[in-house]
Formats: C-alpha cells, sequence, structure tokens
C-alpha cells in the first residue's frame, strides 16, 4: 500500500501522500519538516538559527546526520548554497549539512 501511495516502501513519510500544501517549518501535527521540499531545502536556515537543536534533535548533535535523518528513498535536491545545483542522495543516505554546504 505504501509503495502506491507514496512512490517506496516502508513508513510513509512523504508529506505529499497526505497534504497538497506545505509551509516551511516544524508546525504540523507531526513534528518534523517537510521532506523532498524545495522550500524547505532553500529556505532551511533561518530555521536553524531560530532553533538549532530542532534539526540537532534528528540530524545530530553534530548535524552528520543519525538513523532519523537517513533518506526513505532516492532523492535529488537542489543545493542551498545556490539553488542552482542538485544533489542526488540513494536511499539511507543520512542527510548532514555538508552535503550541499559548510557546517553552521
Amino acid at each position: 500500500m505504501q509503495l502506491q501511495l507514496q512512490g517506496h516502501t516502508g513508513t510513509i513519510s512523504e508529506c505529499s501522500t497526505c497534504h497538497t500544501r506545505l509551509s516551511p517549518a516544524l508546525n504540523g501535527p507531526h513534528g518534523r519538516h517537510n521532506f523532498n521540499s524545495t522550500d524547505w531545502n532553500l529556505e532551511h536556515e533561518d530555521f536553524y538559527k531560530q532553533n538549532p537543536n530542532a534539526c540537532r534533535a534528528c540530524h545530530g548533535k553534530n548535524l552528520q546526520g543519525k538513523v532519523l535523518a537517513r533518506t526513505a528513498t532516492a532523492r535529488d535536491f537542489l543545493r542551498d548554497d545556490d539553488g542552482d545545483r542538485t544533489i542526488h542522495l540513494a536511499r539511507g543516505t543520512p542527510v548532514s549539512c555538508d552535503l550541499c554546504h559548510e557546517k553552521p
């Protein structure tokens, strides 16, 4: 069923499975940011500056990415350093700051 709904197996983790409009914040009922969202990807720096511990909860104390920050499926992201280049992450890749830019 998950494959039909979100395009990959496992826990439903794609926000767009249920939601059509998403804002780049943790204001949803699940307490997590939007996954696979260009808005979040390109705008997360301000969020980090306001609440770095929220990022560390999943991405780890050193922001290297831990189990909670692994991609559920292969993903392509625009790098937030210029919004023009793409980075490809294989399924299971821990998402860390230094994949796209320097750590804060």
